[in-house]
């Protein structure tokens, strides 16, 4: 199995043949239309970023991509693994000053990469106040 890991706090590979695992933060912080800084991923072979940054979009968060300096309140990452019939794969939502996680999505079984994305960002919206 090749693992790749990405420098992205946040899912991108859906579609879950068996049910995600997911973290939420009672006293989770971010706010629905806040802001969510995606770091640059060093690859990508499954297109989950582009996925997941359409998908926090369509439910109404600011989503800011690359490692510059930006007011963003979150963080996101993403780390997957591709294997020859699957892949497995989490991301991560953490507040940028304290690091604390608010929330975090496993996935033990990821089908299609629109999947995952939508399954984060889902359970982001969902911890959002």
């Amino acid at each position: 199995m090749k693992t790749v890991l990405f420098s992205a706090t946040a899912i991108i590979l859906s579609g879950c043949a068996s049910a995600p695992q997911i973290y939420t933060a009672q006293d989770a912080t971010l706010r629905r239309g806040g802001s969510i800084q995606l770091f640059p991923m060093t690859q990508d072979p499954l297109g989950g970023a582009p996925r997941l940054v359409a998908a926090l979009a369509i439910r109404g968060f600011d989503v800011r991509e690359g490692a510059g300096q930006n007011n963003a309140t979150h963080s996101l990452r993403l780390t997957y693994s591709v294997g020859a019939n699957h892949a497995t794969g989490s991301c991560t939502l953490a507040h940028r000053t304290t690091g604390k996680i608010e929330v975090s999505v496993v996935m033990n079984s990821i089908r299609t990469a629109a999947g995952a994305a939508n399954t984060c960002a889902d359970a982001i919206l969902a911890a959002a106040k």
